[in-house]
């Protein structure tokens, strides 16, 4: 099945797996929604800025979060 006809659960847990990136997955979302608007007329509004920027943000989190697990499992003797 391609990414287009996931639901978000599914692309959320793409995510976690590391299987796409957020930015990537909003740039594919992007790309339908260029390629496919001019003909349905189905989007009225779009902050691809703000858009891209919470990706980022929320992809920069994520590097946080596993480094900082990794730091933690190193510290505790766990391997």
């Amino acid at each position: 099945m391609t990414i287009a006809f996931r639901s978000a659960t599914e692309l959320a847990g793409m995510i976690r797996r590391r299987e796409i990136g957020a930015v990537e997955l909003l740039e594919l979302c992007l790309g339908r929604i260029d390629a496919l608007d001019a003909t349905i007329n189905s989007v009225i509004w779009q902050d691809r800025e703000g858009a891209l920027a919470s990706a980022r943000s929320a992809e920069s989190r994520t590097i946080r979060r596993r480094r900082l697990a990794a730091a933690a499992r190193c510290g505790s003797g766990r391997r």
